[in-house]
């Protein structure tokens, strides 16, 4: 893991932090909140640019350079198992005090691009994808045990045109360290 830098959440990240925890704790309360609970959301944070998982390096957009900052993520949705493909802003440690006792959660940072109903390429094993990203929500904070693999994202098409633009998702694979 590179070096982190510390900072306060504020704003929009803070809030959607504070929602996914609310999504996996009960009675979890803001700093700004007067009412005290068992569970407090501190909005102090450590950045980082990139970290290592399971011998692989993962970086972010913060990093010097964007290559290794798409990734993938599986979720549940509707019973079936999904891959939603994503770039990573930066990864985070936060600190959540549960019954006064502190434990540190690594979560990364995504925007998730829009989904396209378009082509697979599934003798490839790629995907087409919208050059777009989805408005941030709950799931841009995404812990990193739930990042599958990443990926490279290559334009195709016609690129002018925001709404209608597109990427091919080529899922990359992982190197084994022992």
């Amino acid at each position: 893991m590179s070096d982190g830098q510390k900072t306060r959440f504020n704003g929009q990240p803070y809030e959607l932090l504070f929602e996914h925890y609310q999504q996996h704790y009960e009675g979890v309360y803001s700093v700004t909140q007067q009412t005290p609970g068992r569970i407090c959301c501190y909005n102090e944070v450590e950045k980082f640019r990139s970290i290592e998982i399971f011998g692989q390096q993962y970086r972010s957009a913060l990093s010097k350079s964007i290559r290794g900052s798409h990734i993938q993520a599986l979720f549940l949705q509707h019973g079936d198992v999904v891959a939603w493909t994503g770039q990573v802003q930066y990864y985070f440690r936060h600190v959540l005090v549960v019954d006064r006792v502190p434990k540190q959660h690594y979560f990364a940072y995504v925007r998730w691009y829009r989904t396209e109903a378009g082509q697979r390429f599934e003798q490839e094993g790629l995907e087409e994808w919208r050059n777009r990203f989805m408005t941030d929500d709950r799931h841009s904070i995404l812990p990193v045990h739930r990042i599958s693999s990443q990926v490279a994202i290559v334009a195709y098409g016609p690129q002018g045109n925001p709404n209608t633009s597109k990427i091919i998702v080529i899922p990359l694979t992982s190197r084994i360290v022992i």
